[in-house]
Formats: structure tokens, C-alpha cells, sequence
């Protein structure tokens, strides 16, 4: 089995653009980036952004002449000079230009940033730029030093919208949107998360059909409720799930996958797992429990967490290290293989 096993049948099945909540995105922000109006769009990994965002580039060219595009990612990149370099080449082949001579890309500045305006400018078009994994930026040196001055070129460009994407909620919540943050307000953020009330049932059941299998309504129920709905591990369970289905998928079939899995990614939650304190892992504990009120003496002196603003801290860390989820509705364990694996402590 491989990635590309995997796309083939996600991929053939559905179509990106009727991947859940994909059409409501893309009403938001469609007219937003043609207004040339900035968007950060933040989601799980497998949700679907690059097909989304891909897709949005491609119907804004074709509606509107004088619209250029330039998709950029920063997966692979791990600092500042790395970073404005390949940028800036990309940015000149998008214009099918040489990067002039006189622009020392060997240490290149970060004022550099403002030459998508220039370019733009000089060329009499308006450029939207798909810039995806942003997170990665905080693994730069002085990332903090780094965000406020993409802020300052980015900010007050007239010709020039920035879509920024990624899939680190923290990353976003601590620098985006709000007073003594690198960028306070320089886009609109959209949040799309996993929704553990609504069911991806018939998302499921279509990814089967049209792969030329069918899939059992309780099958397709316990893959939508094991994963919590997060769309990347309901779509690699459907893909297990498949791969060991002759015509139809049963329950069973569903759970051995599931089971499977989670025997798979033991060496990935064991690390984890060493990874974790002693209060954290209490927190955990607490939290599978749904226990409600975590906070209250009673559940504090039972998980021996300390302190209720201890509780507020060890939350945010483990936030921070992709862990959990938290917003306003819920607190849950992104990962249903390391929530599996955590459940055999208990």
C-alpha cells in the first residue's frame, strides 16, 4: 500500500470538491481572495486544502483575466533564508522572469517579501498567493521576529491577496487575529475542524460506491464515530477498511481495520506517550473519563493535577504538541489510535 493507493481512491471516489465542508468554504472565501481580500484557512492534515484552494486559484483565473496565481509550500522548509529564497524564485518564474542579479538570494533579506507588490505592480495584474503549512514557520529561529515582518511587507499591498493555510490550531490562535500578535489583523481566519456531532455516514458510504464496493450502514457509522470525524484518519480507515472488503463492508470488517491500525502506529503513540508528564498524562486520563468538570476539587485531587489554573496550562501544552483539540464546544484527542492506545492504561 502507498500514499498514492490512497489519493487514487479518495480521489476517484469523491472528487475534491465534495470532500465535507469543502462548497461552504468556498463560498466564504472565493469572493474574498478576488476582492483580493487576505483568508487563512486552517484545518487537520487530509481535510483537503490543497484540492480546495487549488481548485478556488484555478475558477478565480478563469473568471477574471487579469488574476495570477502563485501556490507555495512550506512542508520541507526549516528556516528563514531557505524560505525567502525559493520564494523568491517562485515568485519571478510565476512571471516567467529571471531573478535579477542584483538580489543577494546567498543571504537574502526579509524586505525581500515585498516584491510580490512590485512585481505585480510593474506587470499591471492583481496576484493571489496560496501559501500553505505556514506553521512550519515556527520552527524558524526568531520566528516571532520573522511573522511581524512578513506582517509589515504583507500587510498594506494594494495588488497582491495572500490565502495562508495550515493545520497547527495553536500556531494560528497565538499569532493571528488580535492586539500584541505578529499579524492582529491581517486576514480573516476560518476554522475547519473535525464536527464530532454531525456524521460523515454518507461521505463514507460514497467513498465505497463509487470505488465499486458497498459499505454497511453500521460499518460506516463506527468508522465515522472511532475517528471523531477527522476527516484524514476516517479516510485511511475507509481506505483499510476497502482493501479488506470483497463486495460488502460489515462492522467487523470495519473493526479489525481499526484494530489493525492501531497495532500499525504503536511505535508513533508509544513516543507519545514518553513524551508526556505525569500531570499530562493525568489530564488525559481525566478527559477519556468525560469527566466534566476537571477543574472542580473533586476531580483535581482524583487525577492529582494540581492547581485549576495547572489544569489551564497543561491543556494549552498539550494543544501546543498537536495532541488535543479545543475549541468552544469540546476537548478531544485528535488522534483516535493514540485515544486507543491511552484507553489500555486505564
Amino acid at each position: 500500500m502507498s500514499e498514492m493507493d490512497i489519493q487514487l481512491f479518495l480521489n476517484q471516489s469523491t472528487g475534491g470538491s465534495n470532500l465535507p465542508g469543502h462548497k461552504y468554504l468556498r463560498e466564504l472565501i472565493s469572493p474574498n481572495l478576488a476582492a483580493l481580500k487576505n483568508v487563512v484557512v486552517v484545518a487537520h492534515r487530509g481535510w483537503g486544502k490543497t484540492i480546495l484552494l487549488r481548485d478556488i486559484g484555478f475558477q478565480i483565473t478563469e473568471e477574471y483575466q487579469d488574476i495570477r496565481v502563485l501556490y507555495f509550500d512550506l512542508e520541507a522548509i526549516y528556516d528563514k533564508n531557505t524560505f525567502i529564497r525559493k520564494f523568491i524564485q517562485k515568485l519571478y518564474r510565476t512571471f516567467s522572469a529571471k531573478v535579477p542579479d542584483h538580489l543577494n538570494l546567498r543571504e537574502p533579506d526579509i524586505s525581500m517579501m515585498s516584491l510580490t507588490e512590485t512585481l505585480a505592480s510593474r506587470r499591471k495584474v492583481k496576484l493571489i498567493l496560496f501559501i500553505s503549512n505556514f506553521q512550519q514557520i515556527d520552527r524558524f529561529k526568531n520566528s516571532r521576529q520573522v511573522l511581524s515582518k512578513l506582517n509589515y511587507c504583507w500587510r498594506m499591498q494594494k495588488n497582491c491577496a495572500y490565502c495562508i493555510s495550515g493545520h497547527n490550531r495553536h500556531f494560528f490562535k497565538t499569532h493571528f487575529r488580535g492586539p500584541g500578535k505578529p499579524f492582529p489583523s491581517f486576514a480573516k481566519v476560518y476554522y475547519q475542524y473535525k464536527n464530532i456531532s454531525r456524521s460523515h455516514i454518507s461521505y463514507v458510504k460514497g467513498l465505497f460506491f463509487n470505488a465499486g464496493k458497498t459499505i454497511e450502514r453500521d460499518a460506516a457509522a463506527y468508522i465515522s464515530l472511532v475517528t471523531d470525524n477527522h476527516l484524514h484518519f476516517l479516510q485511511v480507515l475507509c481506505w483499510h477498511a476497502y482493501m479488506r472488503t470483497d463486495h460488502t463492508c460489515t462492522r467487523s470488517i470495519a473493526e479489525a481495520a481499526f484494530k489493525c491500525m492501531a497495532l500499525e502506529s504503536e511505535p508513533y503513540t508509544t513516543h507519545f506517550l514518553e513524551q508526556l508528564t505525569e500531570k499530562q498524562f493525568n489530564y488525559l486520563r481525566a478527559l477519556l473519563n468525560d469527566t466534566q468538570r476537571i477543574c472542580s476539587r473533586e476531580s483535581l485531587e482524583k487525577y492529582d493535577l494540581g492547581r485549576s489554573a495547572n489544569v489551564a496550562r497543561i491543556k494549552k501544552n498539550l494543544e501546543k504538541k498537536g495532541i488535543l483539540e479545543v475549541n468552544r464546544e469540546f476537548t478531544v484527542i485528535i488522534d483516535p489510535f493514540l485515544r486507543y492506545r491511552l484507553e489500555q492504561y486505564l
